[in-house]
Parts: structure tokens; sequence; C-alpha cells
């Protein structure tokens, strides 16, 4: 099946708020190129003017015009809905990516404060208007293409959420995150609702493009290096992340679907014992890494050494049932409130290298995380133990023929394993809050990082 069977949206009426530029405008692109019918809606007149008349003149077999509307304008919104809706008879897509900078975050990107961006001086203009466009927006662009869609049977909504509705950014401005944050629950909640009408409601959660968004920031190269610099220290986390589970799937093929609540139960237990006994992060972090080595140890003796083998189904169906009971055991212990370790004001230290102002914290991480790597590595290609481990990664009963004890192997791989993320654990504490819930999104970067780095 070629790509264009694949996606074939040929005739379908879609409509893409603030499509004028950006991701909005490779949305539509792409829809018009396949032979969509688009209207594009911003509130950038001559950008929009500039984009339609740019994307006609390619002559693809779609078409594409253009309504001039600020999306937090309610009854213009609706009008723009009714007017496709009468004119092509149904509306098939909808793609909510209509959004506005928040200004500047209450540090700069060199680590200062900006006095106009406190939380106490922050112009309540600026964020009523954030959250008119960024959240109330996408409300009533997903209302008023639920209320078309449910008459004709069904259809698709796509909503640009951001990384900011997960991560807090000290250098963004501070209504995005909240309304990002929105943004995901309002998308989940609308899946539910509206999934019995057969309107299928997603988004999608980009990083840092270079868009017309904050001014453009991201087309002035020393902004973009800031922020890739910012992408790279971030790395080291997942990486961390990673690496256990790769160990884990790679030695016994076991797909652990608690890596990420490990994360977060070594997370709480962490903060827990510094407010308890006052000690600082480094303390926890010492304590965290020989826990958890003894968590992943226990957990192999006790449990996985029963579904290890070729067929990873087994390992997945258990630790599957193994991440619910440890996410209501985490509800019951710490209950939903979110936590974060004190870590004594290295979370905001900065340090300057070259042009760009980089967090203390992140190098950090990235600095252990690139010896966690190249520590592994030479266990394995130069121990015993890290050549037991690849024999019974090859073939374990050949393995066990020649001396090597495959349960002591796997549980000491396990032990290794969960005992990195303790380190992780910990710096993931120290540079965001965490919650009982927030196991499966750490999964999810853990499998990114496993998926895409091979």
């Amino acid at each position: 099946m070629s790509l264009q069977e694949m996606f074939d949206v040929a005739g379908k009426s879609v409509i893409v708020t603030g499509g004028a530029s950006g991701i909005g405008r490779a949305y539509a692109e792409i829809m018009a190129e396949m032979g969509a019918q688009v209207r594009i809606l911003d509130m950038d007149a001559g950008g929009l003017e500039r984009t339609v008349s740019e994307i006609a003149e390619k002559g693809w077999t779609g078409t594409v015009s253009g309504a001039p509307l600020d999306v937090s304008d309610r009854a213009a919104l609706a009008a723009a809905f009714d007017a496709v809706a009468e004119e092509r008879g149904r509306i098939d897509v909808v793609f909510a990516n209509a959004g506005v900078d928040a200004g500047p975050g209450f540090l700069s990107p060199e680590g200062e404060r900006i006095p106009e961006a406190q939380i106490d001086t922050l112009p309540e203009e600026q964020w009523d208007r954030v959250i008119d466009v960024n959240l109330t927006g996408v409300f009533m662009t997903i209302r008023n293409a639920a209320r078309h869609m449910k008459q004709t049977g069904g259809g698709r909504i796509i909503v640009t959420s951001s990384v900011a509705a997960r991560v807090n950014e000290t250098i963004v401005g501070t209504a995005y995150m909240p309304a990002k944050a929105g943004v995901d629950h309002l998308v989940r909640n609308a899946a539910m609702e509206l999934a019995a009408h057969g309107i299928c409601v997603n988004c999608i959660s980009p990083g840092p493009f270079i868009t017309n968004i904050a001014g453009g920031r991201l087309k002035n190269a020393a902004d973009r290096a800031a922020f890739e610099a910012q992408g790279i220290l971030l790395g080291g986390l997942y990486a961390q992340y990673a690496l256990g589970m790769a160990l884990m799937f790679g030695v016994m093929k076991i797909v652990n679907v608690t890596h990420g609540d490990l994360v977060i139960l070594l997370a709480l237990i962490g903060i827990s014992l510094a407010n308890l006994t006052g000690i600082g992060p480094w303390a926890v972090l010492a304590t965290l890494v020989p826990v958890g080595a003894a968590i992943g140890w226990l957990l192999q003796r006790a449990m996985l050494n029963r579904v290890v083998g070729d067929d990873p189904l087994p390992s997945l169906i258990a630790t599957f049932g193994l991440s619910i009971a440890l996410q209501n055991a985490m509800l019951v212990i710490w209950s939903a409130d979110t936590r974060s370790l004190p870590g004594g004001g290295i979370q905001q230290a900065s340090v300057e290298i070259g042009p760009l102002y980089v967090g203390v914290l992140p190098v950090i991480v990235l600095i252990c995380a690139t010896l966690l790597t190249g520590g592994l590595d030479a266990v394995l290609r130069f121990t015993r133990y890290g050549r037991s481990l690849r024999a019974a990664s090859a073939d374990v009963e050949a393995a066990a023929m020649v001396g090597v004890n495959p349960k002591r192997v796997y549980a000491t791989a396990t032990a290794i394993a969960v005992g990195i993320l303790g380190l992780a654990a910990t710096f993931q504490a120290l540079r965001s809050t965490v919650a009982p819930a927030d196991g499966p999104f750490q999964l999810i970067y853990a499998f990114e990082a496993v998926i895409i780095g091979g």
C-alpha cells in the first residue's frame, strides 16, 4: 500500500486554525497535497493571504482557502465553522492549532530574573490573552467541530499541545504551561466523551519549533542554540531511563512496563526520606541507588524469573499488572499530590559555557549519563560478569551448560537496571514534580529513547 493510499484524504473537508505559518501551515499543505478541501483560519490576515496563495500555486489536487479570525472571538469562530459546513455539507477533520506566545518566563536564558514576568507583576491581560487563545480557543474549536461532526457520523480532531504541558521551563511565559496542561486534559476528556459519536480526538505535543510564535525567536541562531543545548542536556535524563530498559530487554527479552512506576516509587521514597531526616539531594541519591538495586534483585527473584523467556508477552502481562498495583499503592501511601525534592538552589544554578548559560543540574545529569553508559559498556565488554551476561542473552541453555547461572545473572542485571533508576529518580525529583500517576509518562520516554536510539 502506498503512502497516498494509507493517508487518503481526497475530498475531505478540513479546517486548520492557526494555519498561516509554522505547524499549522504544514498541516494545511499536506492535506491539500493529498486532495483535501482545506479552510485555514488565522488572525494574521497578511500571512494568511500569502499562505493561501503560495499553496494554491503548487497545483495540488486539493483546494485551500482562508478566513481571517481570532479563535478567542467565539461568535466569529462558530460562524466560520457554519460557513464551511454549509458550503461543503460536512466537516471531516479539524486541526486545533492556533496559539499565541506567553512572553518571557520569570528567568532569562542567562538565569537572571525578569522583573515584569514575575507572578506578582505579570500583567493580568497577558494571562487572560494566553488562556483565551491557547486553552479556551481550543475548547471552542473542539466544541464547534463536535457540533457538526455529530450530525454527519463522526470525524477527526487533532490538537496541538506542547511538551510544556508536562515540563516546566523557567524561560517560558507563566501562562503558557498551565494553558497547555489544560489542553492535554481537555483532549483526554473530549476523546472519552466523543468516541461514542465516531469522533476521534487526539493531540501532538511538540517541543520547540522554528515558527512565528514567540516572535519567531527560534529563527535567531543564538536562541536556537540555547534550546538545542537544553535538548541535549535533557537527553541525559532520558538516557538514564533507557539504559535500564535496554539492559533488561536486551538480556532477558523482558518488556518492563513498571519501569516508569519504579522511577516514581524511588523518587517518592527519596522525597519522603529527605523530609523525614533533612538529608540533602546527594545523600538521597546515594541511598536510592542501593535501594533501587535491592528492589530490582527482589523483583527478578520473586516474579520476573518466572516469566522470562523468548516470548515477551508473559513478562508484559505480569509487569502491567504490577504497574497498576504500584500506582494504587503509591496513591494510598502518598496520595495524588505532586512533590519535589529540595535541592538547595541547584535547580536554578547556571554556568556560562561559551556563549550559552546552562543549568548546573542538567550538566551533572548529562555527565552521569555519559559515565553510566561508558561504564556499563565496559562491564559488558571486559568483565567476567559481562561475558556471562552476553552469553545468557545469546543462548541461555548453552550458557548454563558452561557454568553460567542464568537466574543469578538475570537478577544482577535487573538490580543494575533499577539501581540506575535510583539516579534518574533523584534527578527527576530535583528538576520537576512527581506524583503516583506519572509512571506511564516516564515509561514512554524510556521507550522512545530505546526505540529511537536503536
